[in-house]
C-alpha cells in the first residue's frame, strides 16, 4: 500500500502539483507542500463537493455544529480541526456531542497547541458521535490519557496519538479495534502493551518510543507472532525475563519491513536467526543491553532489500554477511570494536549513502580510504573513536561526499587528503583537541570551494 502511495506522490511531483521542501541524505521525499493557489483549489473543491471541512481560528466553529441535512447535499468525509482558538464549548461539542454532522465523517484530524482545551475534556464523551470513523490522527494533543472511548470507534484502521507526553497506558480494551492497521504511540511514556493488542490480527505498522523507558523500548506481551500481517514494529524492550521466546516470535513475522529493538540481552543468536527469515526487510535497527556481544552467525545471507542497518554492540569479527548488502544505503555501528579492515569490508558497498562509525566502532588508529572507495557517500560521521590519530583520503575516493562529522575523538592530530574532496561542502566537529582548528584550517585549498563551511560544535 505504502509502495503505491509512494508512487502517486512522486506523480504529483513530476506533475508540479505538490513541491518537495526538504528531501535528505537518502534522496527520500521527507516534506512536501502545496503552492498556495493549487491548496485554495482543493480547498474550495472539498468544500464545496462536500468530501472535507477544515476548521480553523479564523472560521467560526458555529458554522459547522449549525449545519444539517437540509443545508448540505451530503455530509463531509474529512474534518481537519486546526488550530481551535478560545471558545472551548463549541470545540468540546464538535467531538463530545451527538450532533449530526459527525456521523458520516471518515477521517479526522487534530492540530492543536499545547495545552488545548481537548487536554480538559472528558475522555469518556470525546468522539461520541464519530462512529464510522477509520482515520484518527490526535497527535500533539496535551492528552493526559488514552481517550476511552476510541476503543468503540469500531471501523478505525489509522491511529495516531503520538506526541502526547502524558499518556503511560493503553488499555486492554484496545482489543476490540479489530479493523485496526496503524497505531502510533512514538513519544508517549508508554512502557508496556496490554495483552488486547494480540487482538488486533490486522495491524500492518506498530510504533511505539516510550520517552520514559530505557532506550525508548516498549515491552510487548507474549505471543506476538500472532500478528502475521505486521510490516513495521519499532521499538521493541527486550530486556526482561522471557525475551528469549519474545525474540525467536519475531521469526513468525516474515512480512516485517522494519524492525528495530533495544535493550536486548543474550539472545542476539536468535534474533539474528529470526532476521535470517525476514525476506522483505528494509530497516534493521538492534541496540544490545551494556554494549553486550552481538552473535550474527545465525544471519548468513539478509534481505536484499534491507537498506538501513543500525547495530549497537561489540563483535568478535566483521560479520561475513555485510558485502552482501549491495542495496544497502544507510549503516551505523556502535561499540563494535572493529579492527584495521573495517574500511576496507565498507568501502565496496556500492550504495551506501550514510555510514557512522560511533563510541568505538572502530578501535584502530588509522582510517585510510582508498582510490574508488565509497562511490555514492554523501555523509561520514566518526564520533568517540578514542584510539584514532589519523584520517587519509587518497585522491578518487568519496568523489560525491556533502559531509564530514568528527566528534570526541581527542587523538585525532593527522588530515590527509581532505583538499581533493571537491564536493565536500562542510566539516562539523566538537569535543575535539585544543589544536583541532589549526589542522582543519590548514586543508589548504578548501578555500576555493564556493560553498565550504567549517563548523564547530560548542
Amino acid at each position: 500500500m505504502e509502495e503505491f502511495a509512494g508512487f502517486y506522490l512522486d506523480e504529483l511531483i513530476q506533475r508540479s502539483l505538490v513541491q518537495v521542501t526538504r528531501i535528505d541524505e537518502r534522496n527520500r521525499v521527507k516534506e512536501c507542500r502545496l503552492h498556495d493557489l493549487i491548496r485554495e483549489f482543493i480547498i474550495t473543491k472539498a468544500r464545496n463537493q462536500n468530501l472535507a471541512t477544515i476548521i480553523t481560528e479564523k472560521q467560526e466553529e458555529s458554522q459547522f455544529l449549525s449545519s444539517n441535512d437540509s443545508t448540505r447535499r451530503k455530509p463531509p468525509r474529512l474534518l481537519s480541526i486546526s488550530f481551535i482558538g478560545g471558545d472551548q464549548d463549541n470545540g468540546s461539542k464538535i467531538l463530545s456531542e451527538n450532533n449530526t454532522s459527525c456521523f458520516h465523517i471518515c477521517s479526522l484530524f487534530l492540530f492543536l497547541a499545547n495545552e488545548s482545551w481537548i487536554s480538559r475534556s472528558s475522555s469518556t464523551t470525546l468522539f461520541t458521535s464519530f462512529r464510522l470513523l477509520r482515520v484518527l490522527d490526535i497527535g500533539y494533543a496535551d492528552l493526559e490519557e488514552f481517550p476511552s472511548q476510541v476503543v468503540n470507534l469500531l471501523y478505525l484502521r489509522y491511529l495516531s496519538l503520538r506526541s502526547n507526553y502524558r499518556i503511560s497506558s493503553v488499555p486492554d480494551s484496545v482489543g476490540k479495534l479489530i479493523h485496526l492497521e496503524t497505531l502510533n504511540l512514538k513519544n508517549t511514556i508508554i512502557k508496556e502493551l496490554p495483552t488486547g493488542i494480540l487482538k488486533l490480527r490486522q495491524l500492518r505498522n506498530l510504533f511505539a518510543f516510550s520517552l520514559s523507558g530505557d532506550n525508548g523500548g516498549v515491552k510487548l506481551p507474549l505471543r506476538i507472532s500472532s500478528l502475521t500481517s505486521l510490516e513495521k514494529l519499532e521499538w521493541i524492550d527486550a530486556d526482561e525475563e522471557g525475551s528469549g521466546i519474545l525474540v525467536k516470535e519475531l521469526g513468525m513475522l516474515t512480512q516485517l519491513r522494519r524492525l528495530s529493538i533495544c535493550n536486548l540481552r543474550e539472545d542476539s543468536m536468535q534474533l539474528f536467526a529470526s532476521v535470517q527469515k525476514m525476506k522483505y526487510l528494509r530497516s534493521f535497527k538492534v541496540w544490545s543491553k551494556s554494549n553486550k556481544l552481538l552473535h550474527s552467525s545465525n544471519l548468513s545471507s539478509p534481505s536484499p532489500s534491507l537498506k538501513c542497518l543500525h547495530m549497537d554492540g561489540a563483535f568478535g569479527n566483521i560479520p561475513g554477511w555485510i558485502p552482501s548488502l549491495q542495496n544497502l544505503e544507510e549503516l551505523q555501528l556502535c561499540y563494535s570494536g572493529f579492527k584495521s579492515d573495517l574500511i576496507e569490508v565498507l568501502q565496496v558497498l556500492p550504495n551506501l549513502v550514510i555510514l557512522g562509525l560511533l563510541n568505538g566502532s572502530f578501535a584502530g588508529e588509522e582510517l585510510s580510504f582508498a582510490k574508488g572507495g565509497f562511490p555514492r557517500l554523501k555523509t561520514l560521521t566518526l564520533v568517540g573513536l578514542m584510539k584514532l590519530n589519523k584520517v587519509e583520503v587518497e585522491e578518487g575516493s568519496l568523489p560525491v561526499i556533502r559531509a564530514i562529522r568528527f566528534t570526541h575523538c581527542e587523538k585525532l592530530k593527522l588530515l590527509l587528503g581532505l583538499e581533493s574532496l571537491t564536493t565536500l561542502d562542510e566539516i562539523i566537529s566538537g569535543n575535539m583537541w585544543i589544536g583541532w582548528s589549526s589542522i582543519v584550517g590548514n586543508q589548504g585549498t578548501f578555500h576555493r570551494f564556493k560553498s565550504f563551511r567549517i563548523i564547530e560544535l560548542l
